[in-house]
């Protein structure tokens, strides 16, 4: 994916205007320790001014090491380094700089990791409209349901609908159990499973990190298998971050071109003539569940 990328328009592009701090900077700092007869804990609290700024250069080989994570290239990365570090210096001077040195490789970090992102997704929907990317398969022969599972049985929980009747405990948390107590009582769920990670089902998006869903779940057709879906639950205390973010445009990307598949291709590989990928979170799983089984 990343020797697809328009590197040349990334360097281009990864250029940030910053309003940079010309005060000194003003630190506060707090002192905690015990009393001489220990019986209590004295915090001494105090206010600096340092005119020098935060005490270490800002060069461009700082600021190039600060972008690898986004800029795999080094020589790439020392260029955009170079480039908007002349550009601050011209413009604010090196105390200024220097000072600011956090601010600076915050805001080139974020920008060349936004411009990465956007460019790995348009790579990536690319190659899947093209037929280059399947994903649906995660492995060259496709992904299977195990046939047998361990679980011991002194410390797990029993369900009917599980494509296996026990599931360990610890293996759901609060959030995954109470999907799991819902899917039981649902009288048009052929099965549904527990996905591991690290094991399982994966899908592969524009980034190096795999998703592993919670579920995969079947609703009943008559007596054979009907949609399949693929579900990943997120805490409202992760909503709304990156992680979730991209997950849920994944799963979206997913189930825009399952659609567009041939029926006779989505049961080669899923078993089933429609499948769907979705995220739900602590606020909206119920409705969005519920909206399945109507």
């Amino acid at each position: 994916m990343l020797a697809e990328i328009p590197w040349d328009t990334v360097v281009k592009d990864c250029t940030v205007s910053i309003a940079l701090q010309q005060n000194p900077v003003r630190v506060t700092s707090t002192t905690i320790s015990i009393s001489e007869d220990g019986k209590s804990v004295v915090a001494n609290r105090g206010v600096s001014i340092r005119g020098d700024g935060i005490g270490f250069e800002c060069t461009p080989g700082m600021i190039a090491d600060a972008l690898a994570d986004s800029i795999p290239n080094p020589w790439l990365a020392y260029e955009i380094a170079e480039r908007e570090w002349k550009k601050l210096v011209t413009k604010h001077g090196e105390k200024a700089v220097n000072k600011n040195a956090d601010l600076i490789l915050e805001a080139l970090q974020k920008k060349a990791a936004d411009l990465l992102e956007a460019h790995a997704r348009a790579v990536f929907e690319e190659k899947v409209g093209k037929g280059e990317v399947n994903l649906l398969v995660a492995q060259k022969s496709g992904w299977t349901f195990p046939t047998t599972r361990d679980v011991a049985t002194r410390h797990s929980q029993s369900y009917n609908l599980n494509l296996f009747e026990r599931v360990a405990d610890g293996d759901l948390n609060g959030l995954e159990g109470n999907v799991a107590e819902f899917l039981e009582g649902q009288e048009k769920l052929y099965f549904w499973y527990r996905n591991m990670a690290r094991k399982d089902y994966v899908v592969q998006g524009w980034r190096r990190e795999k998703i592993y869903a919670d579920f995969i779940l079947a609703l009943r057709d008559d007596r054979k298998v009907g949609t399949v879906y693929v579900l990943e639950t997120k805490g409202e205390h992760l909503a709304g971050n990156l992680d979730t973010k991209y997950k849920r445009d994944v799963f979206e990307l997913c189930t825009k071109f399952a659609r567009k598949a041939s029926v006779k291709k989505l049961k080669a590989v899923v078993g089933a003539s429609d499948i769907e990928y979705k995220l739900v979170t602590e606020s909206d799983w119920r409705n969005k569940l519920a909206a399945i089984f109507r």
